[in-house]
């Protein structure tokens, strides 16, 4: 486009509307006389009839002057409405023309980006090494803004060598410092290229790792003194039973005489228990009978024949 093309309005009559051309001297004279005379006017019951009429001519007055104005307003609308229709129009057609201007120059600017990437790209693969490049591909060090035509190519090109070398350096202080943990935490830097975080997966390998010897120390010593201790075999049901039998038969034999007697003497009880009742048979010689009278005399417990029932 050679030319400026400049936007004009031509005639005069589209540039300032012409004023409207009504009886409007008519119409003001007369309202204003209407004015003068009624405004504060006290009317009396004999005017009430002429003041009627008189509303009644303003009332018709008012109703002609809002008809010229919707017809006055409807007419000089349809050439602002047409006017303003066709400038709808050519505005979408610059729109069309903008947008297929802005579709080229991007295309241009695209193709200037693709270029400096692959100056970049050429630069990493000059720098970076075989070893480096598996570990770490180019998108991830790449800044898009290096790509923007605002930015200068020379300090771009210095950031991405610095970057390698800065990797590089970072691996090699992270395979030194690791040791066996390092490819695991290789991983952990690969995904962000952050030390930081290499580090830390490093530092709860080895808590980790400090825990389980821990844990096998103290199972290892519990398993020791295990085998230290003596064995003693546990008895069976069978021989807890017979145990059990033969204490409570040593006990019952501890109060019989040699002679095949109870030995009331060798009985112990608790002072503090209260007498209670107790109704039981025995079999005894006269000569029992008459100790364990004396057993109970001395005990002073009483005692008496069972009531038949």
């Amino acid at each position: 486009m050679n030319e400026e093309l400049t936007v004009r309005l031509l005639d005069s009559a589209a540039a300032k509307l012409p004023p409207v051309i009504w009886n409007e001297e008519e119409v003001s004279a007369a309202l204003t006389e209407m004015l003068s005379a009624y405004e504060g006017r006290q009317y009396t019951a004999d005017d009430i009839k002429n003041a009627k009429v008189d509303r009644a001519a303003v009332n018709k007055i008012e109703k002609q002057l809002a008809e010229a104005q919707k017809q006055v307003t409807a007419l000089y609308q349809q050439p602002v409405a047409a006017f303003a229709e066709k400038m709808k129009h050519y505005r979408a057609m610059t729109k069309q023309v903008s947008a297929a201007i802005d579709e080229q120059v991007k295309a241009v600017e695209q193709a200037a980006r693709e270029d400096k990437r692959r100056l970049f790209c050429q630069i990493y693969a000059e720098n970076i090494g075989d070893e480096l490049a598996v570990l770490i591909p180019f998108e991830k060090l790449l800044d898009e803004r290096w790509l923007n035509a605002s930015a200068s190519f020379g300090p771009a090109r210095q950031e991405l060598l610095t970057r390698i070398e800065t990797c590089r350096a970072e691996l090699d202080s992270l395979r030194i410092a690791c040791g066996e943990d390092f490819d695991t935490v290789q991983r952990v830097y690969l995904k962000d290229l952050s030390v930081r975080d290499a580090l830390a997966e490093h530092k709860r390998l080895a808590d980790l790792r400090l825990a389980q010897q821990k844990a096998e120390q103290a199972r290892r010593q519990a398993a020791a003194a295990m085998a230290a201790a003596p064995i003693l075999p546990q008895p069976t049901e069978e021989e807890r039973q017979i145990q059990l039998q033969a204490a409570r038969r040593a006990e019952a034999n501890r109060h019989i005489t040699p002679d095949g007697r109870l030995d009331f003497s060798l009985q112990t009880f608790a002072a503090a228990e209260s007498p209670k009742p107790y109704d039981f048979r025995a079999w005894l010689t006269s000569q029992d009978i008459e100790a364990l009278k004396a057993f109970f005399a001395d005990r002073g417990i009483r005692y008496g024949a069972v009531p038949k029932q």
